[in-house]
């Protein structure tokens, strides 16, 4: 098995670190990731500069572009026989409408999009100030590759994981779900600088069932989407 790593935190970021470290268990992999954070900026693709992909360890690139870049140029090097493209562990969730901001999710929609089966992982943080033990959650990101890699993926849907943040030792069940129909409030505070959106996420509107109610109540809320 062949397997593509990206993600939208940037080459280097814990959570794709453990996520293609859980990965190499299942077979060879790539990765190929942004050289910079390229939270929130959905399926963006640069059209506007050349892309440079630099080598920086073996089998592992950086990108000067978005997720959605890092899959397309991924592809057009080494080919197009991946048997998946893995993106994250995103350092925060990206439930309900998230899916339209995120470029997590939106690297694995354009594996998709391209002929790939995609998996975007992330992991919801209560607290973002506090640090956080990402290898406390390998038996789970191994748990969830486990079942999902060796399963024969339906044509042109991609999955969608997210991981709540709980106690040490508390059990989490693993629950496929719908999307939240729900959008981020437009909630701003007025700074110095300008509009700074703010509000608490475990606050936002859900509803029962929905994958942010079931990772926000503190199990794997896990969806499937159509690619389009």
């Amino acid at each position: 098995m062949r397997i593509l790593i990206t993600n939208d935190d940037g080459f280097g970021a814990p959570g794709m670190e453990l996520l293609a470290k859980i990965a190499s268990e299942f077979g060879e992999i790539v990765i190929v990731a942004p050289d910079s954070e390229q939270s929130g900026i959905s399926h963006r693709l640069s059209f506007e500069k050349p892309l440079k992909l630099q080598e920086c360890g073996d089998s592992a690139f950086r990108v000067n572009g978005t997720p959605a870049d890092c899959v397309r140029v991924a592809v057009a090097e080494f080919g197009s026989h991946f048997d998946w493209v893995l993106s994250g562990i995103n350092d925060g969730a990206n439930l309900g409408c998230d899916i339209f901001y995120s470029g997590t999710v939106a690297a694995a929609r354009e594996g998709c999009l391209l002929g790939i089966p995609a998996i975007a992982l992330s992991q919801y943080r209560r607290k973002y100030a506090a640090s956080f033990d990402w290898q406390g959650q390998a038996g789970v990101a191994r748990e969830i590759l486990h079942k999902y890699l060796s399963a024969s993926p339906r044509p042109r849907r991609w999955i969608n994981v997210n991981l709540p943040d709980v106690d040490p030792g508390a059990k989490s069940e693993m629950v496929e779900c719908k999307v939240d129909g729900n959008p981020l409030p437009p909630s701003y505070v007025k700074t110095g600088a300008g509009l700074e959106l703010h509000f608490k996420y475990c606050d936002r509107p859900r509803d029962a069932g929905t994958d942010t109610d079931v990772c926000l109540s503190g199990n794997i809320a896990v969806s499937h989407r159509d690619v389009v």
